[in-house]
């Protein structure tokens, strides 16, 4: 199973006359009886000189007892950032199930054989195949267990410099030609592994409403859109209101909209002009990937979020947010916090530059990642939307993101209609402001419309076309002698005229 620790210190072996020198403990040596004295001081890392993890995961088997390897190759990923946080986590829950396979079935996770079927990695395929199989995960989901696995091994052997006799697994090299975004054929070397799970693409009907984007995005009309504002105003959550109203006029992603500080929204702005945001690498507000983007934020946005950021409200729940974590209040600490916490003081995400920082008030061992948002929209948003737009109804958080870009499709139509703007200038402006690496994407939304009227005209063609042809074939006479077509053909008849 997997463990976090919370607000570990991690600390260096160092001897016993180093200047350095913090703490010592003795090492008890059960088969000698020796009786060692080792001494310990703080890690230092990228020049830092203590690390302090919030929350370092590590592999406990179901005997209780910690995979050493394991923990070491977690701690590696979490001292020198190698992975995002949530990567890592993800890695810790792999590597433990394949730990407790192992003990589970009496095998030594380490075991160097020449027998592939014995080989501990190919026993643990095998069983997550069974898996697929029987409909529990998806093949994608198994090979995403069984490459965290190879990544494990290939640490194992590459960095710790453990050595096998016969390798866990086989390495599989080729180069794949691809065509890049200027249209020129470029070369890539791939590196795979013969413990691979072959996976199949999905099989889904095509959707006239959904646009890829990030996942499977439903925009909402604008319709829905004013009723979703009208229960935020209802509700008296100012948090929810303004996160929702931030993300329908930026399209922000959910993380970079909880990490945003109240630094963002304590600059001089000119009223009439929007505010551009550098968020990402080198930033104190996270991206998609770390990656550099500007937020173009409304200046309306930016002063109601420069108001609730003065707002006592808002330095209520800062002070909570001192209180938790023992520290004085003062601007400076404001300036760098999060803009957005819960009433008890709790941000609602937890920045990448926050999770190598102690955090006394961290009781739980996972991460924040917006759930309290999401949590809300299930339990105060989703049942009155419910109630107006039909019990089938739903949304989530994400959706907002495809509702600000076709928000602003329209916007630009409206301008290309009134010789404002020129259709060639649409596609760059979105792509611009969505932030999207790939013009198809972008095309996605610029389609959007034109796309789902010329599906409504396939549908209505191909019924009126099928009902004639039901004449055609049965004849009127059988038609009205025969109550089975003649029902049939009316419930065809009332589909087409609902469509």
């Amino acid at each position: 199973m997997r463990h976090n620790l919370k607000n570990f210190d991690v600390k260096e072996v160092c001897s016993l006359s180093d200047h350095k020198l913090e703490t010592t403990y003795d090492i008890y040596n059960p088969e000698t009886g020796e009786l060692y004295q080792v001494g310990e001081k703080p890690l230092k890392v990228y020049a830092t000189h203590s690390f302090t993890a919030k929350s370092l995961p590590t592999v406990i088997g179901k005997n209780g007892l910690p995979w050493d390897l394991a923990c070491y190759y977690l701690t590696h990923l979490t001292l020198y950032q190698v992975s995002d946080p949530a990567s890592i986590q993800k890695y810790a829950v792999h590597l433990s199930e394949f730990y407790d396979f192992a003990i589970s079935d009496d095998i030594d996770p380490l075991l160097d054989t020449l027998s592939k079927r014995k080989k501990p990695i190919f026993r643990f395929r095998d069983q997550l195949l069974a898996s697929v199989r029987d409909g529990e995960i998806t093949d994608r989901t198994a090979n995403n267990k069984i490459g965290n696995v190879v990544r494990f091994y290939r640490w194992l052997v590459d960095d710790y410099g453990y050595i096998f006799k016969h390798r866990p697994f086989n390495n599989d090299s080729l180069f794949i030609s691809y065509v890049t975004r200027s249209g020129n054929i470029d070369h890539k070397l791939v590196n795979s592994h013969d413990a691979r799970i072959k996976t199949y693409s999905k099989s889904e009907l095509p959707s006239e409403n959904i646009i890829v984007d990030d996942g499977h995005l439903r925009p909402l009309p604008p319709v829905e859109q004013l009723a979703l504002l009208n229960i935020l105003e209802t509700n008296k959550n100012t948090e929810m209101l303004l996160i929702v109203l931030f993300a329908l006029t930026t399209g922000a992603r959910i993380q970079s909209i909880l990490t945003l500080r109240h630094k963002c929204f304590r600059v001089i702005t000119d009223p009439d002009s929007s505010v551009p945001l550098a968020i990402g690498h080198g930033t104190s507000v996270d991206s998609k990937y770390s990656k550099k983007q500007t937020l173009i934020i409304p200046s309306f946005v930016h002063q109601k979020l420069a108001t609730y950021s003065h707002s006592e409200r808002s330095k209520n729940r800062f002070k909570k947010y001192c209180e938790l974590r023992n520290i004085k209040p003062s601007k400076e600490r404001m300036w760098e916090c999060y803009l957005f916490l819960s009433n008890r003081g709790h941000p609602f995400y937890d920045s990448k530059s926050d999770l190598y920082k102690a955090d006394q008030s961290q009781v739980r061992t996972n991460l924040r990642n917006g759930d309290s948002v999401r949590k809300f929209i299930k339990q105060h948003l989703l049942p009155p939307m419910k109630k107006a737009f039909g019990e089938h109804y739903h949304f989530r958080f994400h959706d907002l993101r495809a509702t600000f870009g076709m928000n602003l499709v329209d916007a630009c139509n409206k301008l290309v209609d009134e010789k404002k703007m020129t259709g060639s200038e649409v596609l760059p402006f979105v792509q611009s402001r969505m932030n999207h690496a790939d013009q198809k994407t972008t095309k996605s939304y610029i389609n959007y419309h034109t796309k789902n009227e010329q599906a409504a005209m396939v549908i209505e063609e191909h019924q009126n076309t099928l009902l004639d042809r039901i004449d055609a074939l049965l004849g009127k006479t059988l038609s009205k002698l025969d109550p089975n077509v003649v029902k049939l053909k009316n419930k065809m008849s009332a589909g087409v005229e609902n469509a």
